[in-house]
């Protein structure tokens, strides 16, 4: 099921994204954020919280840049650094480069995916969570994600949720939502 994290404690989010199954939960490192339940949702991009929603998360009517342009919305006050952050977002992802004045609705599943990591990727989270971020990527796509997530957030909390158990390999821990039709699930930590 979808779940959201802004404005809600990362417990909730935990418990919420196995609706409808048993979903896997894996954990690189880990650090924890200074967050309450009155955080402002710009407050917590500012204190290095980035989010990848389930379904892309993208604005499909704007272009390509402008999508990343809004990830860059922390340097705001900076035009060189907004500038440089779209950049690095096209240097992650060199395709999105190519189609920068392309309306984002009118790529692949798989680029709006990639589209949307790069949002969250240019300023440098120390926290990353990412919603089924795989879902639209085949398995040589996926690949290239985590390798770009090891290289570019080193020491990072990265916290990817999704039902597919290939996301263990790129993890140090890994927690399962298990649970019996209609009770309360409880997260267990997995063997390596």
């Amino acid at each position: 099921g979808r779940s959201n994290i802004v404005g809600k404690p990362m417990a909730s989010l935990l418990i919420q994204s196995g609706k409808g199954g048993d979903a896997t939960v894996t954990i690189c490192h880990s650090r924890t954020p200074d967050l309450s339940w009155h955080t402002k949702r710009a407050d917590i991009v500012r204190k290095g919280i980035a989010h990848v929603p389930q379904g892309r998360g993208t604005l499909p009517e704007l272009s390509v840049e402008d999508n990343l342009r809004l990830g860059a919305f922390v340097f705001a006050y900076d035009p060189a650094a907004v500038n440089q952050a779209i950049e690095r977002g096209f240097t992650l992802f060199p395709r999105l480069a190519e189609r920068r004045a392309q309306a984002a609705g009118s790529l692949s599943g798989g680029e709006q995916q990639r589209l949307a990591i790069a949002r969250a990727l240019i300023f440098k989270p120390d926290w990353l969570f990412l919603d089924e971020a795989t879902a639209s990527l085949d398995e040589s796509a996926a690949e290239e994600m985590y390798a770009q997530l090891k290289r570019q957030l080193p020491g990072a909390t990265i916290v990817s949720i999704g039902h597919s158990r290939a996301l263990r390999k790129w993890h140090d821990r890994t927690l399962e939502l298990q649970r019996e039709p209609g009770k309360v699930g409880k997260l267990v930590e997995v063997p390596a």
